[in-house]
């Protein structure tokens, strides 16, 4: 049996140090986390960016309304608009009419952001080699994390339902 605190603390500590990780090596790119975060949910096409990030938030590739973005991510309103503005700002994506509903826009990855995305995978990957270095059974270590993540967002939608 798993003790209770022990898988908790495990995944703070994997969440703190990925911070750190990925902060540090986004650094020369004059790019922050959640900026690299939400361009990772506009390379996507067809649904899947084939490097198994985030499929289940993936799209088309016409883009994304920054509502979208923020169910993926699970970030707030405010913290989106300063990181939609800053990524515009930087030419890394466009911002366009949604022709579904006038009143919101889409928002697409530019071409300077194409061309950061094999930086930005590279990373990704360099951080997944090094956390499962040692690991013989990496893809079960996978997929049992991608498993819990899916529970985990099960359980807060349950609580958060039963709060109201």
């Amino acid at each position: 049996m798993v003790e209770p605190m022990a898988l908790g603390k495990d995944i703070f500590v994997i969440d703190k140090y990925f911070r750190i990780y990925f902060k540090n090596a986004l650094r020369p790119y004059a790019i922050n986390p959640a900026e690299a975060m939400v361009l990772l949910t506009l390379y996507s096409k067809g649904g899947k960016m084939g490097e198994h990030v985030f499929d289940e938030i993936h799209g088309d590739r016409l883009g994304k309304t920054q509502e979208q973005i923020i169910r993926g991510l699970q970030y707030d309103k405010g913290a989106m608009t300063r990181i939609m503005q800053s990524l515009e700002k930087n030419g890394l994506v466009l911002r366009k009419k949604n022709p579904a509903d006038n009143r919101s826009f889409i928002f697409v990855a530019t071409a300077k952001a194409d061309a950061f995305k094999p930086c930005l995978l590279e990373i990704l990957r360099q951080w997944n080699h090094s956390l499962l270095d040692g690991i013989e059974c990496a893809d079960a270590v996978t997929a049992a994390v991608s498993q819990m993540s899916q529970n985990a967002r099960r359980a807060t939608v349950e609580q958060e339902s039963g709060d109201e």
